[in-house]
């Protein structure tokens, strides 16, 4: 877990050295997801087998459509499922869940 994003389109926000992060991580099979905020954006996605879970903000958020909120996590030997809680519960994206398969 850390605080900024590896994401290579976001220069001025993200990570600054994302190419040697993933040099560094993504051959590490004992590293199973990067969990992150600073974009206040909720979104799962893969680079290469790694997790990267993109954790919403509970205030600020720089796009309106993004849920406020906190994830329930739960883990397991073989995975871990994330549940995304709107503090709107009327938010399209109140109870959506991620379930992750960690890479062998």
């Amino acid at each position: 877990m850390a605080h900024h994003n590896p994401d290579r389109e976001h220069k001025n926000s993200g990570l600054i050295d994302t190419a040697e992060f993933y040099q560094t991580i993504l051959p590490r099979k004992q590293a199973k997801a990067y969990c992150y905020g600073h974009t206040h954006a909720w979104h799962v996605g893969r680079e290469d087998g790694l997790h990267l879970v993109n954790i919403p903000g509970n205030v600020w958020l720089f796009d309106q459509t993004q849920p406020r909120g906190f994830i329930a996590v739960n883990l397991q030997p073989a995975g871990a499922s994330f549940e995304l809680h709107s503090l709107d519960p009327k938010h399209a994206k109140h109870g959506e869940q991620a379930a992750l398969k960690w890479r062998a």
